[in-house]
Parts: structure tokens; C-alpha cells; sequence
């Protein structure tokens, strides 16, 4: 009991805090730390280290070598530095940050913060509404539940919503942005990038999609109704239209894209995959 320092060293070790606001440092080697009740301080250091927050708000560091951290209750804060570590949120409202490295995140229950950070990483938000960055890398970032928001940030990456009304900003790079269910708002940033769509998308807005660059495509290979269609057949049974501010396209079963700002005109059939 109280509130404690233990230090690993060198050496494979496993520290357990207990109760208190205790601090528990790996050291050298592969160590298990877990913090259990309290608000609680994990550094992992040097080597393939195993950190476990318990209860209470922790902040779990794994440092150098490829880690695993699980924050479990309560709000905490996990960093897995260099490596190619696991995240693991748990739940309360979590910060996550991936740090060098590939890596993975996720978020748990509620609404959490993650960052991949550099690396080829991948993030899954879980449930509640929760902010999720890429970085740097060709990363896959993915919403789950709740009403989310995506960024890929630099590199090639692939956004998946989930379920919930999301946004999707796929940022620098060559992109795949899905939203799946959910009326979803998606933004490719002018560059390379494909709009995925498939069965029961819900009534999705495309912001800024490149009509005239004949860069960015829609594809809507994933929807059965549609499949060996063509985008002459959709004009030919007045599925695309246009109204004021931009193109309506009707996919069927209530489902719908809007084009904001693109004019009917500037479409063709190189601008979808069917």
C-alpha cells in the first residue's frame, strides 16, 4: 500500500504497484508492469515490455522495443514510442499515441484520441465517438462505432467509418475512403483518391471531389444493385441529377452520394468503378 517507486533494472522483471499512485520503471529487459488501483506512472524502457494501468487514470510509456500497453479503466494516457507496439484503450476517455513504428491502436469504449504518429499503422476507434489521426506512413484508420472523425495525414492510407455518421478526411497521398452505414462526410484532398461505397452506405456527401483533374474515382463495385452497370445506365434511368450546389446520385434502397459542387457535366464514366 501507498504510493511506491519500484525500479526493474536490468533484467526481465515484473513489477505490481497495488494500491496507491505508484511509479514503476522496466528498466533494461522484457518486463511486465501493472499499476493496478491509482492513478498510476508505467514506463517500460528498453526491451519487449507488457504494461497494464488497472484502475484509475495511468499513463503507460512503453519506450524502446515492440510493446504492448492496456490502459483498462478510467481515463488514461498510453505512448508507445519506438517499436511496433499494441495500444489498448480500455475504457474511459483515452489518449493513445503510436509514436515510431508500426503500430496498432485501439481505442475501447468511449470517446478517445488516437494518434498513430510515423509508421504504417493502424487504428480501429471502437465504441463512442472518437478523433482519429494516421500521421505519417501508409496507415489504416478505421471509425467502428459512434460518430467519428478520420484522418489519414500524409502517405497512401484506407479509412473505413463504421457505423454512426462520420467524417472522413483522407489528407496528402493516394487514399480508399469508405464510410460504410451512416449518413457520412468524406474528403479525398484532391489527390489520387477512390470513394467506396457498398450496400446500405446510408446518404453520404463527397466534398470535394475532382471532376475536371480526373484524378479521384467513385466506386460502387461494392453495391449489388449496381453491379455490371455503367454510369450511362444510372444517367439513362435518371439515378444521377442535378440540383443546385452539385450532383445527386440515387444508389438505390434509400441510399444516396452527393457531389458537393461538381457539376453534371464534368462527369463520365472514367470518374466510377463498377
Amino acid at each position: 500500500m501507498g504510493n511506491d517507486t519500484l525500479d526493474g533494472g536490468i533484467g526481465n522483471d515484473w513489477l505490481f504497484g497495488g494500491t496507491g499512485h505508484d511509479s514503476l520503471i522496466g528498466g533494461d529487459g522484457n518486463d511486465a508492469l501493472r499499476g493496478d488501483s491509482g492513478a498510476d506512472a508505467l514506463l517500460g524502457e528498453t526491451g519487449d515490455d507488457r504494461l497494464w494501468g488497472g484502475s484509475g487514470s495511468d499513463r503507460l510509456w512503453g519506450g524502446a522495443g515492440d510493446d504492448m500497453l492496456d490502459g483498462q479503466g478510467d481515463r488514461d494516457i498510453l505512448f508507445g514510442d519506438d517499436g511496433d507496439d499494441t495500444l489498448f484503450g480500455g475504457t474511459g476517455f483515452d489518449l493513445l499515441r503510436g509514436g515510431g513504428g508500426n503500430d496498432l491502436l485501439y481505442g475501447g469504449s468511449l470517446a478517445d484520441r488516437l494518434y498513430g504518429d510515423a509508421g504504417d499503422d493502424r487504428l480501429v476507434g471502437g465504441d463512442g465517438s472518437d478523433r482519429l489521426w494516421g500521421g505519417s506512413g501508409n496507415d489504416v484508420v478505421q471509425g467502428d462505432q459512434g460518430n467519428d472523425v478520420l484522418w489519414g495525414g500524409s502517405g497512401n492510407d484506407t479509412l473505413i467509418g463504421g457505423d454512426g455518421d462520420q467524417r472522413l478526411f483522407g489528407g496528402s497521398g493516394f487514399d480508399r475512403i469508405e464510410g460504410r452505414a451512416g449518413n457520412d462526410r468524406l474528403w479525398g484532398n484532391f489527390n489520387a483518391d477512390i470513394f467506396v461505397f457498398a450496400d446500405g452506405h446510408g446518404r453520404d456527401t463527397i466534398e470535394d471531389f475532382d471532376a475536371i483533374g480526373r484524378v479521384e474515382r467513385i466506386d460502387l463495385s461494392g453495391i449489388t444493385a449496381l453491379s455490371g452497370a455503367s454510369y450511362g445506365a444510372l444517367q439513362a434511368a435518371g439515378a444521377v441529377t442535378a440540383a443546385a450546389g452539385g450532383v445527386l446520385i440515387d444508389t438505390g434502397g434509400g441510399n444516396s452520394i452527393w457531389l458537393a459542387r461538381v457539376a453534371l457535366a464534368d462527369l463520365d464514366d472514367g470518374d466510377f468503378i463498377f
